[in-house]
């Protein structure tokens, strides 16, 4: 028997990810306002290397926050049209991208928090 998963129950998965998404968005903002200060804060030449090191790895993961975003936009229209001619859907289709997209998120949520436990042991030794 092949396994079904209702339309609705994977749109709460897209909603609860574009949450957290936004979430992570707005804490890169945060870490990029405390890694200025640091920066104004500091002449020396091997602190400007570890800021602008953070500088670029926070546009990579507003980048991958965006791409994400994307994707799970694109899931959901589809999502949409399969909803017109079907509530349920087989998991070979849909579910296999489900799948992918959480595993996407789960990568991207734990390098965002290996980041931030860097991100934080820099601000402390440069506060």
């Amino acid at each position: 028997m092949e396994n079904k998963a209702y339309i609705f129950e994977l749109q709460d998965f897209h909603k609860k990810w574009i949450n957290d998404l936004d979430f992570y968005k707005e804490q890169v903002k945060v870490f990029e306002e405390r890694l200025a200060k640091v920066s104004l804060n500091n002449v020396d030449k091997d602190v400007k290397i570890e800021v602008e090191k953070f500088q670029n790895r926070f546009i990579i993961q507003r980048n991958e926050i965006d791409y994400l975003r994307h994707d799970i936009k694109q899931q959901e229209n589809e999502l949409e049209r399969e909803e017109k001619t079907a509530p349920i859907i087989s998991e070979m289709e849909t579910i296999t991208e489900e799948f992918t997209l959480k595993d996407r998120m789960d990568t991207f949520e734990r390098l965002f928090l290996d980041l931030q436990l860097e991100f934080d042991t820099f601000i402390e030794k440069h506060i």
